[in-house]
């Protein structure tokens, strides 16, 4: 009888590191999927009843350590991921998302010159006189996002610009039906009607890949008699709820 549950008993460790591999390969190739999916990234952009443009990217699960691996050739975006990796990860610090991303401010005015001129520069150049008109424009026709003044005369040209920016961030996990799986998604909100994203990357650490773990455990072992044990044990965590 003690024969058959040492076999038993093998074979149930021979399993569970089975089925713990399976899981480890599994999620592999899930953060190589990641890091995929990070090189072909995509911004589905919509507006919300305030007309103000969502963007949104499909969050990249990935085994944060893959980074390191991580081609950037020509894609400046990509090396700012790794950089900013390489720069703060560390053996007491341990990244959980990274996001970056791109915008760009497009605003177009035009006016006509005899609306902005301001005054007449009188120059005297040997006796002759020369009249030059100064413009004066105060830049605020962009409901207070792009603000500030132009100024130009005979020998100056002076603009100044303040552009002013807000946007919120927030992850959600979301699926299409009851019976499919979460997918992970970031979404940048612009404030700034004349600002666009042009390019947009989140990546999160994939946690539940930590499933190693040494743990101390309790039991109770019935023969002809019962007893009581304390050990120390490595296991590998095969789900997770």
């Amino acid at each position: 009888m003690k024969k058959e549950y040492i076999i038993i008993s093998v074979l149930i460790f021979i399993i569970l590191i089975l089925g713990g591999l399976t899981v480890y390969w599994q999620d592999e190739a899930k953060s190589k999927q990641g890091i995929i999916d990070v090189k072909d990234r995509s911004i589905e952009v919509y507006r919300n009843d305030l007309g103000q443009a969502i963007n949104k990217v499909q969050t990249s699960l990935i085994q944060i350590e893959d980074l390191k691996e991580l081609n950037v050739k020509k894609d400046s975006n990509l090396k700012r991921v790794k950089d900013l990796y390489e720069q703060e990860q560390s053996i007491n610090k341990r990244l959980n998302s990274i996001i970056v991303f791109n915008n760009s401010i497009i605003a177009k005015y035009s006016d006509s010159i005899s609306n902005i001129i301001s005054s007449i520069d009188t120059v005297n150049d040997n006796g002759n006189i020369y009249l030059y008109p100064l413009y004066d424009r105060k830049l605020d026709m962009f409901d207070n996002w792009i603000v500030g003044s132009l100024s130009i005369g005979k020998n100056k040209f002076n603009i100044d610009i303040s552009i002013n920016s807000k946007y919120d961030i927030h992850t959600y996990r979301k699926r299409d039906n009851l019976f499919s799986k979460y997918k992970l998604y970031t979404e940048l909100k612009l404030y700034n009607p004349y600002e666009t994203t042009t390019d947009f990357i989140s990546v999160t650490d994939d946690n539940k890949r930590n499933r190693f773990n040494v743990s101390v455990f309790t039991g109770v072992v019935i023969t002809n008699k019962i007893q009581f044990g304390v050990g120390l044990g490595v296991g590998y965590t095969l789900f997770t709820f």
